[in-house]
């Protein structure tokens, strides 16, 4: 994800979200900023851990900017996204190497799984998380 869009996107919803807080207070802030540090240390870890070849900078760039508006819908949605990007991407990759002839070395971008992520967080995530969590006893 080029930085240009990643950096007018982040003053988009800054703006987005400082306006939320002028209409109904400022409860979401630390949790945003909790799941923006989340994102940023998955990805960052990712790219830091394989020098570059696992993750790209961008992808980096967009992790803080996707956690922070999902954490300020919740950590259920948070979390959901986080996994579905990963649960996308790797699909999508299967699907590539058992049938379009693939090989394990081929470089997919993983920003619009990302993204995509988000989105499925954002229209079924609090309902997924609270049927994990009350399937696994924890609600």
């Amino acid at each position: 994800m080029p930085f240009a869009v990643t950096g007018v996107a982040a003053v988009g919803c800054s703006l987005l979200l400082g306006l939320d807080v002028w209409v109904s207070g400022p409860q979401p802030i630390a949790g945003a900023l909790l799941a923006a540090g989340l994102w940023f240390l998955v990805y960052g870890g990712i790219w830091f851990t394989t020098a570059g070849r696992g993750m790209g900078l961008g992808d980096v760039a967009l992790a803080p900017l996707l956690g922070f508006v999902l954490g300020w819908l919740g950590w259920g949605v948070t979390l959901t996204g986080l996994l579905a990007g990963f649960v996308l991407g790797a699909g999508v990759g299967l699907g590539l190497l058992a049938f379009a002839g693939a090989s394990r070395r081929a470089r997919v971008p993983h920003g619009p799984f990302m993204l995509a992520g988000a989105a499925v967080a954002v229209v079924v995530g609090a309902n997924l998380w609270h049927g994990y969590l009350s399937v696994t006893g924890m609600s």
